[in-house]
Formats: C-alpha cells, sequence, structure tokens
C-alpha cells in the first residue's frame, strides 16, 4: 500500500520502507535500516536575494527561520540559533515552509539544497535565492523497516 506521509512521522509511523531520501544519523539508524548511500547533500539558507542575511547566529538574531518538522534542518536550527535570539518556526512539510516564506512570515528557511533548488528556486518564485555557504552535506540514503532482509545497511 502507497501511503503519503509528512516527514515528521516517517520514522515513529512503522513503514516497511521509505521511498524518499533521508539524512543517515546515528539515531535514525537505531529505528531503521538504512540502504547503501544514494547521494550527498548539503544544508542551505534560502532567503530573499537582497536580505543581506547569512547562516550565522549573528545574522538570524531577531529573524523567523522555517524548518521541516523531523528533519536534521530542525535540529540544528533550535540547537544553534534559537538559544541566540533566533525564531525557529516547524511546518509539517516543504510546501508550508515555503508559503510563509513568499508571505514573508519567514526571514528564511533553512532545508537540503537539492530540495530547495528543484521544487523552490527552480519555479517562477522570482527573488529567493541560497544565501551564505553550505553548513555541511549529508550523506542520503532510503530507509526500511529494522527487520527487512533485503537491506544492506552502510555503517554510519
Amino acid at each position: 500500500m502507497w501511503v503519503e506521509n509528512d516527514f515528521d512521522d516517517m520514522i515513529p509511523a512503522q513503514f516497511d520502507g521509505v521511498l524518499s531520501s533521508m539524512s543517515m544519523t546515528p539515531q535514525r539508524a537505531e529505528q531503521v535500516a538504512f540502504s547503501s548511500k544514494l547521494f550527498n547533500t548539503p544544508t542551505h539558507l534560502v532567503a530573499k536575494k537582497s536580505s543581506g542575511i547569512l547562516p550565522t547566529a549573528d545574522s538570524l538574531k531577531g529573524k523567523t527561520v522555517g524548518v521541516e518538522q523531523g528533519t536534521i534542518q530542525e535540529t540544528y536550527a533550535k540547537t544553534y540559533w534559537e538559544s541566540k535570539g533566533t525564531k525557529v518556526v516547524p511546518y509539517q512539510n516543504q510546501d508550508q515552509v515555503y508559503a510563509d516564506l513568499i508571505s514573508s512570515r519567514l526571514d528564511a528557511a533553512l532545508q537540503d539544497a537539492v530540495q530547495a533548488d528543484i521544487d523552490f528556486l527552480k519555479t517562477p518564485r522570482a527573488g529567493f535565492d541560497f544565501v551564505g555557504k553550505d553548513l555541511w552535506k549529508t550523506r542520503r540514503s532510503s530507509a526500511q523497516a529494522q527487520a527487512s532482509a533485503c537491506v544492506r545497511t552502510t555503517p554510519i
């Protein structure tokens, strides 16, 4: 059976597999079995081109940053920026982040660069771009239930 699901519910939902790329982290490896690495992808901040915003705690102080719930980007933003004065707003899916970014309810969005490029920046929504440098690159993979006999795992 095919089920569409928001990202933050994928691991606890007890699926047999996830047909989506997922960042390979030690915490997630305790709950799911990862396939071999599919690709590496950077995490990047997206904002209006003219904003002058950079992906630093100082630059984001007093700003509002949107993230998708349950992602490594949410963890990063809450760990490194929220305590320094950035308002971090989690959303159930990335489309909600885009809507609030376009309507100026957000100053920026922190997310996977491939997703941002394909789903947002290469669409007719003018005036937004990656700001600053990549924050880090993560290994992306598909995930299966731990008991799946058909998965080959890669150590993290």
